[in-house]
């Protein structure tokens, strides 16, 4: 606060990079002297888009930018001698990794999240494909297959839902996911449109839904089954001029996400909604690019360490190691490791060869919302030492192999990428630009009006085709049969959720929220915790499956009793509902 007056300032338009959401946001930069004279990033601001945002931005948007500027990035790449990984040369560095991934081709694994942007995705599910590898997502949420057949499709518009229309959100909890999803639900509640929130616990979304379904957690499938039956709120659903469906993955792994989507695109099939503007499939992913990556062609793994282990391994924008030790233990098994990030991660601590990319406020490129809106961001500040954009290391990684891939460019790749998959057919960087005017006015010389909130110059982006939308004959994937999750008498069932504000990479370096993130916690009914001897407050113990960890109990009235609530990215393994143990920190030995 009081770092600089506002007219110090210089803007550089971006999409925020934290949720699926895809806020528009503008950059504020200047150099100071405190920062040796680097040019720093002082605030970040909304950037008017009424298909998106709107002019509005959440605080994690606005606070969790530190992690660019982390004294972990890397500036120059590295290669293991020894065990100890040491300071190199460009040269150097893509020699070795391109000689060892070519040496294993048709055997090896490239590895790449959501924050990496499409051009970044495209080349190396580009080389994966040449080379005979495998190209897997990180992520242990499935149903992007299905949202490329019936999500929601060019012209879709949350703003223009109300009534009339019907909103399905189920295994979600919004608030705590993508803030600005709530924000507009809420306000299409408003406007008349049928609000319905199923979910196994409150959240905060409920009172503003006109009907709330609970269910036990394993009957996510079941309970979308049943909406196309009879009833009131299958009535209000099949009814509805417009319908769309947002699915999470509240207490899901893999499997149980991906029987989710199916049954939500089952859904609204069967009720006619799919293949229309305002209707479809979205899914409320982890990552800020996870659509995109589903989009060309990347897809997870049911079990990642036994698809690693004994493989020359590629991994860019992840960090398997640091999220569980099964998975750096696949790592230590693997013949060759290339790890390409913007810090020094667990992961990039294993690997043999490091080859620094830089973040996305230093370049240009490309995200695709849950929204499947396509969007650019652009470069805000200097490049952190010798770091290179992810697809042009990719590209120079594959010259080294013997392929040929668009390393000059992010335009030019984002070209090639628009010719060879349908969905992105027809766009380019200049169609991403198109800024028609939008209403109301902001950001411009009635600044009293347009409050704090930059005007759009750079571009409202453009949605992607859905195949249900292009008129093609799909199938849609069978709805797996799940088992309920009912804890028996004397279990604990631990279920994994998401938390605003975690401590992932890309949150836990923003000092401003220190307090918001907290601690580990475990979240139990009232009557559980009684049952178990623990006070809310308290430190325990939770065991699984071979790990432990210590956590802080908290309770909640709105959970089923007997089981409890693990948020992700809190240095906890459980990434799937497991029975586990809880024991007073205090009592253990």
């Amino acid at each position: 606060r009081f770092g600089a007056r506002p007219w110090e300032l210089d803007a550089a338009d971006s999409i925020c990079s934290q949720c699926p959401v895809g806020c528009n946001i503008t950059f504020n930069t200047r150099r100071e002297a405190r920062s040796d004279g680097r040019i720093v990033i002082k605030r970040v601001m909304p950037r008017q888009n009424e298909q998106v945002n709107e002019i509005w931005m959440c605080d994690k948007g606005r606070f969790a930018y530190h992690y660019v500027e982390s004294e972990e990035r890397l500036d120059k790449p590295l290669i293991s001698k020894d065990g100890k990984l040491g300071k190199t040369s460009w040269k150097s560095a893509l020699d070795l990794a391109s000689e060892k991934l070519a040496e294993h081709k048709k055997n090896f694994v490239v590895l790449a999240s959501g924050r990496l942007s499409n051009e970044d995705l495209f080349n190396l599910k580009s080389l994966a494909d040449m080379a005979g590898g495998k190209a897997v997502l990180y992520s242990d949420m499935g149903g992007g297959d299905v949202t490329t057949r019936v999500g929601v499709s060019a012209g879709f518009d949350l703003g223009k839902l109300g009534a009339g229309d019907a909103v399905l959100v189920v295994a979600s909890d919004l608030y705590e996911e993508a803030p600005i999803w709530w924000l507009r639900l809420k306000a299409a509640s408003e406007r008349g449109a049928v609000l319905i929130v199923a979910n196994p616990r409150e959240t905060k979304l409920d009172k503003h839904a006109q009907f709330v379904i609970r269910y036990a957690y394993g009957d996510e499938a079941a309970t979308l089954e049943d909406l196309k039956g009879k009833g009131k709120i299958a009535d209000a659903f099949a009814k509805a001029e417009n319908a769309v469906v947002f699915f999470g993955s509240e207490g899901l792994g893999l499997d149980g996400s991906e029987s989710l989507a199916a049954a939500a695109a089952d859904l609204l099939k069967a009720a006619g909604h799919v293949g229309k503007a305002n209707s479809g499939l979205i899914g409320v992913w982890p990552r800020v690019n996870d659509q995109g990556a589903w989009e060309l062609g990347f897809e997870p793994v049911g079990d990642l360490a036994e698809e690693l282990k004994g493989k020359a391994v590629y991994i860019a924008g992840a960090d398997p190691a640091g999220d569980d030790p099964a998975l750096a233990k696949a790592l230590k098994g693997a013949k060759f490791v290339v790890v390409q990030d913007i810090s020094l991660t667990a992961t990039a601590g294993l690997a043999d060869v490091v080859l620094p990319a830089q973040a996305y406020v230093e370049r240009e490129g490309t995200y695709t919302s849950g929204e499947r809106r396509v969007q650019r961001f652009h470069p805000a500040v200097p490049v952190t030492g010798e770091s290179r954009p992810d697809f042009v290391v990719t590209s120079q990684v594959a010259r080294g192999m013997g392929y040929i891939l668009e390393g000059a460019s992010a335009s030019i790749a984002f070209d090639y990428l628009a010719l060879d998959v349908k969905s992105f057919e027809g766009l380019n960087y200049a169609k991403l630009a198109e800024a028609p005017d939008q209403w109301p006015i902001v950001g411009r010389s009635d600044i009293t009006f347009g409050g704090t909130c930059y005007d759009n110059k750079s571009g409202l982006g453009a949605q992607l085709t859905s195949a249900a939308a292009r008129g093609e004959t799909f199938k849609l994937p069978a709805v797996k049969k799940t088992k309920s999750l009912r804890p028996k008498e004397g279990e604990l069932l631990a279920v994994p959720v998401t938390k605003l504000y975690d401590q992932g990479n890309t949150v836990l370096p923003a000092a401003l929220l220190a307090q918001r993130i907290g601690e580990p916690t475990v979240t139990l009914n009232p009557a559980t915790a009684k049952a178990l001897d623990a006070q809310a407050g308290e430190l325990v113990e939770l065991s699984w499956s071979g790990s432990r960890a210590e956590v802080r109990v908290r309770t909640d009235e709105s959970i089923a009793t007997g089981v409890a609530l693990v948020p992700r990215s809190f240095g906890l393994t459980v990434r799937v509902p497991v029975v586990v143990t809880l024991k007073s920190a205090g009592k253990v030995k």
